[in-house]
């Protein structure tokens, strides 16, 4: 029984058209080295690659506060450090004024205080390079000001908390009332820390030894919450690191997972990709022997 010409034709160019189709998808996997182009591809396999995905974006999305988060508990613990060197150098300055001293040299040590005064403002002013550290929730406002005899708190009682993994919060900032002691909040029967200095600077240029032993008592316990303060930074601080490190793993682990799932084993695709084209190379021949009509001399 002879087969119509049209109909040989027909089948022919349809077997070429698929055969060029998968080729055309094997040379796109080749130089991708993705498999899955679209979901028809395998649709359980696109439907991992989505909730995979998704992991991925809640991974970078924690990644992101969580690097907002680190960056803040550094620069806090840079000037919380600088506020301890302080009031380090505050008491020994103190210390040495208690002693029995000409006026000028009383004077002197009172600048000294005054200038740590200075210093304690600029440290409490500190910010991470746009928000301030110690403003509660107004990270913009300048949360001191005033002269050394007179610095208020421009600031809230404000404390952040951002999650930083699924169901996991952390807090970031320490308000400033707190930490300086602004209108008693950390201890309602102890000056700011800024009214113990001049209350030592003061006393220091009156020659009162044993006012100046009060205000050194005061600062002992202004430096013991500022070790406290700084602790808890410090704790903070390895959450995140920890935090981070957890996310990188995660990220690693999901990325290998996607990759499993979409990625093509080259080998195996070049094998195809070169079958393919022998079978199109053989299926053009014959199509040229066809329309040359050397095959349809044989099969009449």
């Amino acid at each position: 029984m002879r087969i119509a010409n049209n109909m040989m034709t027909g089948n022919l160019a349809s077997h070429l058209s698929r055969v060029s189709a998968r080729i055309a998808r094997l040379q796109v996997e080749v130089a991708s080295g993705i498999s899955l182009q679209k979901p028809s591809d395998d649709p359980d396999g696109a439907l991992r690659a989505a909730m995979l995905r998704s992991g991925l974006a809640r991974t970078a999305m924690y990644e992101k506060t969580v690097n907002y988060a680190e960056a803040w508990l550094k620069s806090e613990d840079t000037a919380l450090d600088t506020l301890q060197r302080l009031v380090r150098e505050a008491r020994a300055v103190g210390i040495a004024a208690a002693n029995p001293r000409s006026p000028e040299e009383r004077e002197t040590y009172a600048r000294q205080l005054d200038q740590l005064i200075d210093g304690v403002k600029q440290a409490a002013n500190s910010t991470d390079g746009v928000h301030y550290l110690f403003s509660g929730f107004q990270t913009l406002t300048t949360p001191f000001t005033g002269a050394p005899a007179g610095i208020g708190y421009a600031g809230d009682a404000g404390v952040k908390a951002i999650e930083i993994s699924e169901g996991m919060s952390l807090t970031v900032n320490h308000a400033g009332d707190v930490v300086f002691n602004m209108g008693g909040a950390a201890d309602a029967a102890l000056p700011d820390l800024f009214a113990t200095l001049a209350t030592m600077s003061a006393r220091t240029r009156a020659g009162d030894s044993d006012g100046l032993q009060q205000s050194l008592a005061e600062l002992d316990q202004h430096a013991t919450r500022l070790v406290s303060v700084r602790a808890e930074t410090g704790t903070r601080l390895q959450q995140v690191e920890l935090a981070s490190a957890h996310l990188a793993q995660t990220d690693l682990v999901l990325q290998d997972l996607l990759g499993s799932v979409e990625s093509t084993d080259l080998t195996e695709a070049i094998v195809h990709l070169k079958e393919q084209q022998n079978v199109y190379q053989a299926a053009s021949y014959v199509a040229s022997s066809l329309m040359n009509g050397g095959l349809l001399y044989w099969l009449k």
